[in-house]
Parts: structure tokens; sequence; C-alpha cells
């Protein structure tokens, strides 16, 4: 900062206003205290408040050099520099390959400096998707590429490329200024980044290059990523990728449902956010950043970065998120590289310098969590002032410094917890509660701070990460609404309640009642009791004695009344009713579903029963699960397979099914009796509720109940969902469950994409989806009446194709390097810009698929159920982040 206050000095003469006149701010340097001081070398000390939610103590000068005298200044003429060393280098020669949406080089802050000695490349190198990778001709690679849409021909939506290569080495807001920028635009399709991967592989130097990918997300474990990212990393490729945003541990095993890319591959450098909030006195994790053992590092998400929605150059935005983490380590990755050229830096030894010179503990919310604590820092200190008696903390100090590790003491000095700092801690001695940890009267939380130097056992087990991070959400949101909405409920109809001391005085143990002397109650009782029942008869008493009784209604069959003879129609209806999903929910929380009214209901039949619900549940439990002979349980075994057995209201689907035939079955499948019987499973029909639970030694209910949920599966959705209906359920649960991953292309085919289908057919998610491929998706063997989706199984030829021949296409390899420009480009020149607009390849898909055997097509009446309309999704979450 020195060197920059010199070169303003020496340049002042130039600092002219549009007024002609010089800059007020100069009038500083007629004062340069440094003028005025002895032999010794001298420099200035920048002095500056701190803002709560930044940690700079003060300027970035190395303060504790003997030899120069340091003068404190608080200048004007210099912004605050936050604690950043700034290399002249900042990437120079450096290669930074952006996978993402694309860029748009026509940007300010892409600037190339042509001409200079410090002019470098910007380009976007390639497009690439799950069809094509297709290399961008000499006019395309200045120009935007994202998203490409086959159905309006065009590129779109690179804002969040433009904005990751911003971050990375924007002229104006990125960090490695200097760097070369090498877009690869994607679809973010798994194939598209195979694609990528293998293009940095044929193309880019080791050693000198550094990738950022921004995307990712839930999904399976796919070998291919693996494989080409190991790849990357063994050749001297260095690979940052950001954690994501769904505020979950990011680090799950291959394995696992919870798998997420590229982060649980565990081979790029992963990098989360973490902010400084201005309710905390360091660093803490953001609440949206995923975590976890594989997460390297922390660093800000929370960007100005360059933007193009419109075709203005210096345009710029506020961006948050992951995204642009991992592309602010690229930059000083690169920065570190560009200083040291003659050093061959490789993806570990880039993680080794990374966590070295990180900041160790300064992330807060992270304790008792598996996730490293360290935060971005490229190699410069936070300095302290080298005189014993300087104020350290509270304020009085410089910038209002607090002490993290422990507290700040009277005289303005931090003690820490590790030194015994007794007594210096306590409010009643002066310890300065605002700034650091205090004792006293008002709070005494030794806790929190013993945890830092012992395990405590559970303790430590308890996710105080995601405690504190949504505690205060919970309280205000949560916790407050719903308690004032109660108590309001409640308030309104507390006065129709009859207490119970008031039952008990007026009701024996059966619930008659007691002739009793009303002047034997006392004066105070007898008051209240005559309250209770003036309110009892006013109309708002009234209308909650309706609203109560109609409630309780709701739930009556829930309470069933059993007789003496337990094998009868009554006893398999009661014990059907108490095994249901409603009334199984209303035994765990009757309060939730009758709010106050289980207090009062004195003229419902049932009143005893509802009383008494603990020892009702317990009651049923006995009669219908436990106390029963085997007698009623064969009995209710046969009843149901006899009646999934010998129902008119199910058929069997075949493929090759007739459309008259099909008609006619759903015509029955579609009538009230069966509507009603098969409302949402044939698990619910009551007989076979009960043979569920007796079922226990042998699998004949749940077998023939798995054929004829498929049966009725199949029957709703060919019945119930119309064609475009079915159709689009079919292509969404494809799509969520990553299932189109293992669709082949054909064997004819360009030999690229033969190998990339060949890594994805190996995938082991696919091996298992070709065994059984329609089981998670009945849908699409209904869809496929009316559209070909190519799905394939092992006893397809398709199959036979690949599983043959795969093993010679891997091992021969990509051919990406063999790519070539063959799409048709028509530039039109306009406001001297020129627009790219790539010729699709193919025409506008067929609109009316041809139906199988020429057949006229079936569309079904729409009656929906509602269960069957959202597909469950268990899979990739991906995007960018």
């Amino acid at each position: 900062m020195n060197d920059i206050y010199d070169v303003i000095e020496e340049n002042k003469e130039s600092y002219i206003l549009e007024n002609g006149k010089q800059d007020i701010k100069l009038e500083e340097l007629k004062t340069n205290p440094l003028r005025k001081r002895g032999d010794k070398p001298k420099k200035y000390l920048f002095l500056y408040p701190r803002p709560t939610n930044h940690h700079l103590k003060r300027s970035l000068e190395d303060s504790t050099d003997s030899k120069v005298e340091y003068i404190p200044i608080k200048s004007k003429l210099i912004n605050h520099i936050y604690e950043f060393r700034y290399p002249v280098s900042t990437g120079k020669g450096i290669d930074i390959y952006v996978i993402d949406t694309g860029i748009n080089t026509d940007h300010e802050d892409f600037d190339k400096y042509e001409g200079t000695e410090d002019e470098r490349i910007v380009t976007c190198d390639a497009v690439v998707d799950e069809i094509d990778l297709y290399l961008t001709n000499c006019y395309e690679k200045e120009y935007r590429f994202g998203i490409y849409d086959p159905y309006d021909i065009s590129f779109k939506n690179s804002y969040h490329g433009i904005q990751v290569a911003s971050v990375a080495a924007g002229k104006i807001h990125g960090v490695a200024k200097k760097a070369n920028i090498h877009a690869i635009a994607t679809d973010l399709s798994v194939i598209g980044t195979l694609r990528a991967f293998d293009y940095i592989l044929l193309n880019a130097e080791p050693h000198k290059t550094i990738i950022n990918i921004s995307f990712g997300g839930k999904t399976f474990y796919r070998q291919s990523d693996d494989d080409k990212l190991a790849e990357l990393v063994e050749k001297g490729f260095i690979i940052f990728t950001s954690t994501g945003n769904e505020s979950v541990d990011c680090c799950a095993p291959k394995g696992s449902k919870d798998f997420r890319a590229f982060t649980g591959y565990r081979k790029a450098i992963n990098v989360g956010v973490a902010l400084c909030h201005f309710n905390l006195k360091e660093y803490a994790i953001e609440y949206y950043s995923n975590y976890g053992d594989c997460v390297d590092i922390f660093a800000p998400g929370h960007v100005t970065t360059a933007s193009t929605f419109d075709s203005s150059r210096d345009l710029e935005t506020e961006a948050e998120g992951t995204s642009f983490t991992s592309p602010m380590m690229v930059s000083v990755a690169s920065s570190i590289m560009a200083e040291n050229l003659e050093y061959e830096f490789d993806s570990e030894s880039m993680r080794k310098v990374l966590i070295e010179l990180a900041v160790k503990g300064s992330v807060e919310n992270l304790d008792l969590t598996d996730t490293p604590n360290r935060f971005l820092n490229n190699g410069k200190n936070i300095i302290n002032s080298s005189d014993d008696d300087a104020i350290e903390c509270g304020v009085d100090s410089v910038n209002k410094a607090s002490c993290p590790q422990g507290c700040c003491t009277k005289d303005g000095k931090c003690a820490l917890f590790p030194d015994n700092p007794g007594e210096k801690c306590l409010i009643e001695n002066g310890c300065q509660r605002d700034y650091g940890f205090y004792f006293g009267h008002s709070k005494y939380n030794m806790c929190s701070i013993a945890r830092s130097f012992k395990d405590f056992g559970i303790i430590n087990t308890i996710d105080m990460q995601k405690s504190k991070r949504y505690s205060e959400y919970c309280n205000s949101e949560i916790y407050e609404k719903y308690l004032n909405k109660c108590t309001d409920e409640v308030s309104s109809y507390r006065k129709c309640l009859i207490d119970r001391d008031i039952f008990d005085i007026l009701l024996d143990d059966s619930g008659n009642l007691k002739e009793i002397d009303l002047n034997m109650l006392g004066e105070d009782k007898l008051e209240k009791l005559q309250n209770d029942c003036i309110n009892f008869r006013t109309d708002d008493c009234v209308d909650f004695q309706l609203i109560c009784t109609n409630k309780i209604k709701e739930y009556d069959d829930c309470l069933p009344v059993f007789t003496n003879t337990p094998i009868n129609e009554e006893f398999r209806r009661n014990c059907s009713l108490y095994k249901s999903d409603k009334c199984q929910s209303f035994y765990e929380a009757e309060n939730y579903f009758i709010p106050l009214c289980n207090t009062y209901s004195p003229e419902y039949e049932k009143l005893e029963l509802l009383n008494n619900f603990e020892d009702t549940v317990n009651n049923y439990k006995t009669i219908c699960e436990i106390e029963v002979e085997d007698e009623i349980k064969e009995e209710a075994i046969s009843n149901c397979i006899n009646e999934l057995q010998n129902n008119e209201c199910l058929f069997d689907y075949t493929p090759g099914m007739k459309n008259q035939e099909v008609f006619q079955h759903c015509k029955t499948f579609k009538t009230e009796k069966c509507q009603e019987k098969y409302s949402s499973s044939p698990e619910n029909i009551d007989i076979c509720r009960l043979a569920r639970l007796y079922d226990d030694d042998d699998d004949k209910v749940k077998s023939i109940l798995a054929e004829s949920k498929e049966k009725f599966v199949y029957n709703d959705y060919l019945c119930n969902f119309s064609k475009d209906e079915i159709i689009n359920k079919c292509e969404e649960s494809l799509n969520n469950l990553d299932y189109t991953v293992c669709i082949p292309g054909e064997e004819e085919d360009l030999p690229d994409d033969v190998y990339y289908n060949c890594l994805l057919f190996n995938e082991e998610f696919c091996q298992n989806f070709y065994e059984n491929p329609y089981k998670e998706i009945p849908e699409c063997v209904i869809a496929e009446r009316y559209q070909s989706f190519n799905i394939i199984s092992k006893s397809d030829k398709k199959w036979n194709y690949y599983y043959n021949n795969c093993p010679r296409i891997i091992e021969e390899g990509s051919n990406a390097e063999i790519y070539e420009s063959t799409q048709t480009i028509e530039s039109t020149l306009m406001n001297d810009e020129i627009t790219i607009e790539p010729t699709l390849i193919s025409d506008e898909p067929t609109t009316e698929p041809t139906l199988i055997n020429d057949e006229p097509t079936l569309e079904p009446a729409l009656i929906i159920d509602e269960s069957f309309i959202e597909p469950t999704i268990i899979a990739e979450e991906s995007n960018y982040y």
C-alpha cells in the first residue's frame, strides 16, 4: 500500500476533476509526516475502521520489521484493502478451463490486453453436449455460447459461465487478471461433461492448466466420471469444484443414495462457502453450503461479476453461491503457479500449498462436524502491532477487534483460554463483553468453551452446525408463529372447556352424574361451576361444541366397538380399520387431529374410549395383533388371496393388446365399484390389510399383492391417463431417475458417440437397470404404446452388441481430437457485431409418433389419481451452483 501511495504522490498533478480543479483528497499529501522524521527508513501503517463483517485489523504492511519505522495514518486516498496478497503476475501464462454454460468475450471484463506484454487468450474452445463435441471456428470463439436448445436453434443462458469466468480471471472482477480463459460450453449432461474432460486431456498443457467445475449434484456413482477425473489428475491437471448449495453432507461414498458429483469422487479440490456475518465475530459457513470431510477449504461466495443480460459491455451483477468459491480458488491457484513457473504443480501439491496457506480454525459452526476448518488465504497474514502496549481488542482498539479464542480484558488485551485467564474474563472485573467471551452473573457457560479442549462424548455428536444455522429461523418463523396461533385458538375456546377438577366433582368413575350437595362445594368451586355453566350455554360455545362433534365424528371409525364374538365380519372390519393408515396416524397424534375437542365431548357415545385413549389403542392392538387365533389369521389370508385372484376389476396388460380390448377392460376398471375398491392400491383392501399383518411365515400374501399392485399400476396408467400425460410422465421419470444415460444410441453412430455410450453402458447403475428396466418406471410400459423410448434390457439385440463390443471400444479410447467444425454458420453483421446462428443438424422432431400396428390412438378419459401424478425424485439434483 505504501507503493500505491508513492504512485499517487508522484502523479498528483494528473488527478484533475471534470471541473478542472484538483481532487481535494490530495490535500493529505501536504501534511506528509514521513518528511518530518529522522534518518531511519519510514513507511506508513495504514489504519482503517473495521466493519463488523470483515476481519482486517490494519493495513497489510509488515509492521514487525525493526529496521523500518512505521507511521500510523488514516488515509482518505487509499481504499481499505482486505487480507489479500496481490502478486504482479496474477496468473500470467496459466490456462484456466471453465466447463460451464459458455462465455461472451465481448464483455470488457474479458479484455485480452492485445498489443501489450500481458496479452492473453480468452476464447470459447468448444461446445459439448450429449450428442456432439463441436469445435468453434474463429468467429464463434469470440461470442456467446451456452446451453444449446434444439427447439429454437440457439445457445442461451450462458450467464452462469460468464459469471464463473469473471470471478476466476476477469479484468475488472477477477483475481487472476492475466490468466488465459478457455471456456467449454456444455449442456451439463453426463456425456457432455465426459467430452469436455477428454477435450482437455487431448488439448491442454499439464501442470499449467486449472479446470473449474461449478455444477454437479445428487446422482448415482459413475465410474466413467471417476476414471476421467483420475486420469486428469494423474497427468498433472488441477481441478477445482464447488461443494453445492443444498446444506447437506456432500461426501457420501459411492454406494450411497446420497452420492454427489463431483465432490464425492474426491479427486478435485472441493470448495465450500463461508462469509463473515454481522452477528458473528469470525467467518461462518453459509447456511446453504454443503459440508463434509471431503471439503478441502472454504472461500467467499458473495461476489460482483460481469453480466451480459443485455448488450452492455460493462454490465455487472451481484451473485452468490458455491459456484463462485471454486473459481475464486482457481484464481489464487493460478497466481501461485504463475509466480512459480519453474515448479510443476499437480493437484496434490496445489492442495497441500493451499491448505498450508489457509487460515485454520476460523470458520464457525464446524466444530462438531468432520469438515476441515480452513479458509482461503493466498499467503499474506494479518499483521498486529509489535508494540506490547498496543490495545489489541475492545472499544478503544483501532478496528474494534474481538478475541474469538478468549475474552477482551478491561485493558484491551486478549486473554486466551489456554493461558488460564482466570478472573480477567469476569464482567465484574471490566471484561468487555461485546468483544469476546465473558462470564458473570448475566452469563456463565463454560461448556461451550470447554468443548474446544476436551471430548464430551455424545455432546460432540450433536449436529451443532444445523442447530445453530436454523435455530433462529425455527424460533422466529415456526415456534412463535404456531405458538401464537395455538394461544389464540385456545384462548377463544378456553371458556368452553370444562376443567378436569369439575368433572371429578360431578361425575363418578363410570362417567355418570353423581348426586351431590352443591352447597358442600364451597364458595370458590360453586362460583366456578356457575361460570362454566353460563359459558357452556353461550353461542360461541355451542358453535364450538358443533365443531368438536364434527371433528370427532370424522375419526369415529377409528374408535370401533368390539363384541364378544371375534370370528365375524365386524371383527374383520374393525381390525382393518385399526390397521388403516388414517387410524394409525390418528392413534399416534390424536391431539393434532382433534385439537382441544378430546377434553370436551359430553354427548359423544364413545366418550369413554376417547377419554381413555391410550388404553383404547392398546386394547385394539391386543385384539387385532396379539391375541389372534391361527384360524382367524388363516381365514384372513385366504380371503385376501381369493379377493385378489378372482376379481373382475384388474386385468393383465401386454404391450401388443388391441385398443378395443383395452377399451373394454378400462370400462370395467373405471366403474364406481372398482374405483372405490382400488382407490389407491390393492394393499388397502380391508381384508388384505389383515392378511399383510398375519402373513408372518411365508410370502403368499406378499407375492400376490405385488402382482396385483403391478396390475393396478398398469391399469391406472392405461385407463386414467391420456396419451400426452403418460408420455410426459415417462420422460420425467427417465430424467429424474437418471435412466436416460442408460439408453445408448445406435450401432451406426459415430465412433466417438459409441465410445461414450459404452462408458455409461458399463456403469453398475445401468447394468442394474437393464436387469429389469421397467421396475421403477412402469409408466413407460404404457407410454411405449404411443412412442418409442429405446429402452433396452439384457434380452435385447442392442444390449448384446454393446456387451460384446464395448471392451474393445473403450480400450481404443476417445477420438475427440479429430472433431472439426461441420455446422453451417450464418453470420450477419449488425451494429458491428457478429451474430452466430448454428444450423440445426436435424429437422424438428416428429410431433405424431407412428402407432404400432397402425391402430387408432386410444385416448382415455382423464380421471387422475393425484398420488400417481408426480414421479418419485431420488436422483440428480444436478445443475450449476
